[in-house]
């Protein structure tokens, strides 16, 4: 088990995690962010570990209400980069992104980042390229991804956008930029994949407003 779970399972059983923020969470086990919190809390979750008491907790953070409309809010999460990983990850919402079902096929556990930066501007996404200021919406639930998938990750607790490749001869992951302007990829070593995360797979863009109001 890793050891940031142990801590969580430790807690879990003296605190009530419900009446806890990721954040106060965090820094009770000392994780500095929210995001890290909340994967580990998902994967005791996953494996239905004894004593681990989080209720509906994580499943309030990004769920959607799914109700036959013609749109549907999806949750503002912060910021994500294009390049290289420097935008810290956060589950501060900043608002909802209402959107059209004909844009967007709308479930369960959908949240929305805004893309900084140009190193995903040649990107094909159902025909979108990801430009800086583009939404982009991600599918939380789609966390084991294949090669050719576009993905958010968690890199040293920092949110970046990547196409995902895994590289089976050398078994190492391999996340590459697709823009007009030459970026080297990102390769992650195995003796690290315990610490890198897929905070899930991108379905869609919406993309930032081209004109002015």
């Amino acid at each position: 088990m890793h050891p940031t779970q142990e801590k969580l399972l430790k807690l879990s059983k003296t605190r009530d995690l419900n009446k806890l923020t990721l954040r106060e969470i965090g820094k009770l086990i000392g994780v500095k962010h929210p995001q890290v919190v909340k994967h580990h809390m998902e994967q005791l979750k996953k494996h239905n570990a004894k004593s681990f008491n989080i209720g509906n907790k994580i499943s309030k953070l990004t769920s959607n209400n799914v109700v036959d409309s013609l749109l549907f809010d999806i949750p503002i999460l912060g910021y994500a980069n294009c390049g290289k990983a420097t935008v810290i990850a956060d589950e501060d919402t900043l608002g909802f992104l209402t959107v059209s079902t004909s844009l967007v096929k709308k479930k369960n556990n959908l949240f929305a980042l805004i893309a900084s930066g140009d190193s995903m501007n040649k990107a094909n996404i159902n025909g979108s390229t990801i430009e800086d200021g583009d939404f982009v919406v991600v599918d939380g639930d789609k966390r084991s991804p294949i090669n050719g998938d576009y993905v958010v990750s968690i890199i040293e607790d920092c949110a970046n956008i990547k196409r995902y490749y895994f590289d089976k001869k050398n078994e190492q992951i391999v996340l590459i930029s697709e823009s007009k302007t030459n970026y080297p990829p990102i390769v992650i070593h195995p003796s690290d994949f315990s610490e890198y995360m897929v905070n899930g797979i991108i379905t869609n863009i919406v993309k930032k407003l081209s004109i002015k109001i």
